[in-house]
């Protein structure tokens, strides 16, 4: 075997994907093949390159998570500090700048910031409040309260007509699903007619069916039932209420038949009729959200589609120069691929007409990397949409294809298992792998992605499959499926009990996961392990943060900080945090009016001494300079959480939930946030999903094998194995889109044809197997897998029958089994990332140096409210929350606008790059002014200065340096200009302020110069310790007046 680390088999197609920026590619990466760190090792070599390091500022990193895209923001930095530490002391860290301009984001995210920038010619709501799953729950209820329901998808006929046969809230549930363009084509799909009259004939054929045998009780009932329903379907006049389509006693064949013939106009009919309701309210629900300044996550990628149908719009966008790199490509959708690619192609090119035979993206402008052996997720994204881009590289126009074969996880004893039993579950002689033939004669079309082996890496480990020995399972009866796994359930666990942890060559529980492929089976999971005596970790993206008691004590304790007035929130600190009694509270704050926090000592004592804990976390909230994370430490400590943590969960998880949070108080001191902007992060939060937490090393970790993908442990256990692993059909209304990809709506699941649910049965399969490769690629080092000679019947659609494999033919785990070495790890890069120091460790330390904003510098510390909103107290977004009213905004957009300015490009790009611009100027009321100053710079001394190839531009660059022994300065220069050879540094100030009446320019270049030399200076002298030996100048550039001044420092 190679020497661990060593290059991989692949490594030719890896160097390719890393440094050749200006080359598309289309990734197909396996299971544990390193995606991330490759797509981090571009970006790296992208900033390291002079070409291409001026392309991040232009670059999005697009995947499907935020915490995936954080992930790959943080390792790209890794990489290129471990680059940069290569070159030796001194080295330059413009690319860390660089780097730092890049995108990182989901794709929602995405397509917010291109409506941000470019939506107002469109339309757009610029700065809409995005819905979570849940807030959208609220909106469609606030929606349905005050929404008159004035439907005029139908005459008022045929809508009496269609709510006598199906129940509005059936309508309802259809139509709060509905995404715009299925609304839309349904909506003009409506019946014109009235439905046809239910026809006597067909009546009379369900009344003459022969009464025999065990069915004739039940079609009796049918026959009266029947009979009673076409009186009153029929009767004059028309009876208003509710009848239904009917449905017959029984499921005798001959009674089905008969009654579906007499049916299927009347439901065809109200099917179509349902199908245009649901599509009119979806839509008007899609309007109220706009009206109210709210989209949800659909609506923003349906706002990109449509900025990018107007021709101007996307000239504009393409003009910017956008380059996407797209992650977990398998599970992105045909809306949105067509967002990513039309972005990057030509400008002439036709919207659509790629793949195709239209143009490509633009060399270097798209790369997508995925595994289609991992697309587990068929609600979201048809893995064919997938192929079909991915095939779309197989010629040198567009790209070139490249496969990341090598897995870096799996140990060589699964690769093996693996790639000798998984092809044919992937291959062509499974019926569930092809679709139904498109017409008589006609070959079945293959349909499943293909299986690309697995090559062990150079320092994987050996490695075990093994079999986990059972004995028969028994249930309440044959079909007590759930009783038979809950007893497999209990086998696995005395199992595990009697090897115990060294038992498996592990070194601790917490190095095994159970992998179960439903939700529902994780209760069974978890009861039969601790009934054993063995430690849970559950992990479900079901449970919401506030379920955990750590995240709702920090929320409350921060809450009550910045609102130290609510007594409502006092009494639930008081009495969940620190133990005190309703009795004691009451009468407290019946005898005070209030909890007087700022004078505890009036108070009982153990109220007293609770109030005292927390006032000095009260009094600092709003400290100017104060740091967040160790504020966060103190209120803890204060609180007593970690010991209230320790006796309220014995397993821990209340500690690990405290030890993210901390985690996430330093993140978010490292991006300049306050107490109170934590605390209302931690409010909006409550009713998201849980978040992730590491699992006790003395506890098993439990999950769903969808939870599991992009996840490893050195063990994984794979239970149920021969147990349905169901689908929900779904009741009520069903959209079905049919061959020719148009949305056919049916009453209920069982209205579907039976070709139709033959295909989604065999899509829903060939998903299981996909999701079974998953769940086997897990393992760094073991696999388990439950299995024994007396098992129950497997059922068809379950992963031992996908598979295909005998599984006694598995060796049993050995009674002596050695812990198995961990493959040695490579020395991680130099981190920024630091543990958090206590309040005593600062103790008999000088005072810190006070923190000193760059406005704060301005003559007579007049207040700039650009720099202030745009770097100094705000979050930095996409766009603020709401945009304002000028100047303040003007001078965001205008910021905006420089900021991103291809200086070395042609006027065309140039221009074309500001069209895009002007229309979040005109959103402002300030296109004018916008297009006036625009013009005026581009006459002016300055732009001729500014675009000599002579410099070397840095944007926003961040500055923290000292003013003085007990004061540093932390700002953001607008632009710094470097010429090397000439060594010259200049500092260019944007100012947008007013010309007062009758001010001439020059006394308002002096004006400004005054007001903000103190600032420019503080710049200067900070260039001047970077740049030492340059000449360092500094400049304001009025837009007003489309001239500058340079200032120069008296010090």
């Amino acid at each position: 075997m190679s020497e661990p680390f060593s290059a991989p088999l692949d490594q030719a197609a890896r160097e390719r994907f890393r440094i050749e920026w200006q080359r598309n590619f289309a990734v197909s990466a396996n299971a544990g093949s390193g995606k991330t760190t490759a797509i981090s090792e571009r970006l790296a070599a992208m900033a390291l390159d002079p070409g291409a390091a001026p392309e991040l500022r232009r670059t999005a990193v697009v995947t499907y998570t935020l915490k995936a895209a954080e992930e790959i923001g943080v390792r790209a930095r890794e990489r290129l500090l471990r680059r940069l530490e290569e070159r030796g002391p001194g080295a330059d860290l413009a690319p860390l700048e660089h780097l730092e301009r890049t995108f990182f984001g989901t794709l929602h995210s995405f397509c917010l910031k291109l409506a941000r920038e470019h939506g107002q010619e469109a339309g757009l709501d610029l700065a809409p409040e995005v819905l979570d799953n849940r807030a959208t729950e609220a909106a469609w209820e606030d929606f349905l309260a005050g929404d008159p329901m004035e439907l005029t998808a139908l005459s008022p006929e045929a809508l009496h007509w269609l709510f006598r046969l199906v129940r509005l809230e059936n309508v309802l549930d259809e139509a709060r699903e509905l995404d715009p363009k299925t609304a839309t084509e349904l909506l003009a799909n409506a019946p014109r007619d009235l439905p046809p009259a239910p026809s006597e004939q067909g009546l009379r054929a369900v009344l003459d069916l022969p009464e025999k045998g065990k069915g004739a009780e039940n079609l009796r009932k049918t026959k009266v039932r029947a009979q009673d329903w076409f009186n009153r379907a029929t009767a004059v006049p028309a009876d208003r209420a509710y009848l239904g389509i009917f449905k017959p006693n029984g499921d005798a064949k001959a009674v089905v038949t008969a009654n579906d013939a007499w049916m299927l106009p009347l439901s065809r009919w109200a099917a179509c009729a349902a199908g245009a309701v649901a599509g009119e309210i979806a839509a008007r629900f899609a309007a109220w959200r706009r009206a109210a300044g709210v989209q949800t996550f659909n609506d923003q990628v349906s706002a990109a589609r449509d900025l990018l149908r107007h021709p101007a719009t996307l000239a504009a966008v393409r003009a910017t120069g956008w380059r996407v790199l797209l992650d977990e490509a398998q599970d992105t959708d045909e809306t949105q691929f067509s967002i990513l690619v039309e972005l990057t192609r030509p400008p002439d090119a036709e919207v659509g007409s790629w793949p195709g035979t239209g143009a490509p993206p633009l060399p270097g402008r798209f790369c997508m990397v995925g595994d289609g052996q991992q697309a587990i997720y068929s609600s979201r994204a048809s893995v064919r949409t997938f192929q079909r881009y991915l095939a779309a590289f197989d010629g040198a126009a567009a790209g070139d294809r490249l496969a990341f074969e090598v897995t870096f996880r799996a140990p060589h004893a699964s690769v093996g298992l693996l790639n000798s039993t998984l092809p044919a579950a992937f291959s062509s002689e499974r019926e569930h792998n092809l679709g139904l033939p498109p017409a008589d004669g006609a070959s079945a079309p293959f349909l499943q992605v293909p299986y690309q082996p697995l090559v062990a890496g150079p320092g994987n480990a050996p490695g075990r499959v093994a079999r986990v020995p059972l004995g028969q399972l028994q249930g309440e009866s044959a079909r007590d499926v759930n009783g038979m796994f809950s007893n497999e359930m209990r086998q696995v666990a005395a199992w595990l009990s009697e090897r115990g942890p060294a038992g498996l060559g592990l070194s601790s529980w917490g190095e095994l996961c159970i992998l179960v492929a439903r939700n529902k089976w994780m209760d069974a999971a978890v009861e039969a392990l601790e009934a054993a005596g063995l430690k849970t970790a559950r992990q479900s993206k079901q449970l919401r943060a506030s379920d955990l008691p750590a995240y709702a004590w920090v929320t409350a304790l921060t809450t009550v900080c910045c609102e130290p007035e609510d007594d409502y929130e006092w009494f639930g600190v008081l009495r969940e945090i620190f133990g005190l009694s309703d009795d004691l509270l009451a009468r407290e704050k019946l005898r005070h009016g209030h909890f007087v926090w700022d004078s505890p000592e009036i108070h009982a004592a153990p109220l007293a001494a609770a109030l005292e804990a927390l006032r000095p976390s009260v009094q600092s909230v709003d400290d100017e300079g104060g740091e967040l994370d160790l504020w966060f430490d103190t209120l803890i400590a204060a609180a007593g959480l970690e010991e209230r943590a320790r006796a309220a969960d014995p397993g821990g998880a209340n500690l690990r939930e405290l030890a993210r949070l901390r985690a996430e108080a330093r993140t978010e001191a490292a991006k300049g946030k306050s107490p109170r902007d934590w605390a209302a992060k931690l409010v909006a939060g409550r009713e998201n999903s849980c978040p992730e937490t590491p699992g006790e090393t003395d506890a098993i970790n439990v999950l769903t094998c969808h939870s599991a993908k992009g996840l490893e442990w050195p063990a994984v256990l794979v239970p149920g194995l021969w147990r349905k692993i169901a689908f929900d059909a779904g009741s009520g209304l069903q959209v079905v889109r049919d061959a020719d990809n148009l949305p056919i709506v049916y009453l209920q699941s069982g209205d579907i044809p039976s070709g139709t649910k033959t295909s989604r049965e065999r899509e829903c399969r060939r998903e299981l197997v996909r999701l079974l490769y998953v769940a086997l690629t897990r393992p760094r080092q073991t696999l388990l897998l439950p299995w024994g000679e007396a098992m129950p019947k497997t059922d068809d659609q379950s992963f031992a029958a996908l598979w295909g494999h005998d599984l006694n033919a598995l060796p049993i785990l050995p009674e002596e089994t050695p812990t198995v070495a961990t493959a040695p790890q490579p020395t991680p890069a130099p981190r920024n990332i630091l543990t958090s120091p206590t309040v005593d460790d600062f103790a008999g330390l000088p005072a810190a140096p006070r923190r000193i904003l760059p406005h704060r510098l301005a003559e007579h510390a007049a207040e700039d409210g650009i720099r202030a909103a745009r770097h100094e107290s705000h979050e930095d977004s996409l766009a603020p929350s709401r945009l304002g009213q000028d100047p303040i905004a003007y001078g965001l957009w205008w910021h905006e606008t420089v900021e991103f300015i291809p200086w070395l490009a042609s006027d065309a790009e140039i221009d074309a790059y500001v069209l895009g611009r002007f229309s979040a100027a005109e959103a402002l009321g300030a296109g004018e002014r916008a297009r006036r100053e625009w013009t005026v710079l581009r006459a002016s001394h300055a732009w001729h200065e500014l675009r000599q190839p002579r410099w070397r531009r840095l944007a926003e660059l961040s500055v923290l340096a000292p003013l003085s022994p007990d004061e540093w300065m932390d700002g953001v220069m607008d632009l710094v200009l470097h010429d090397a050879e000439g060594a010259e540094v200049w500092v260019l100030d944007w100012k947008t302020n007013r010309q007062r009446p009758d001010e001439l320019v020059d006394a308002f270049l002096a004006r400004l110069a005054a007001e903000y030399a103190p600032q420019l200076c503080a710049y200067g002298r900070s260039l001047a310790a970077m740049f030492p030996t340059c000449r360092v100048r500094r400049f304001v550039y009025a837009t007003g007046a489309g001239a500058w001044t340079e200032i120069e420092d008296t010090l």
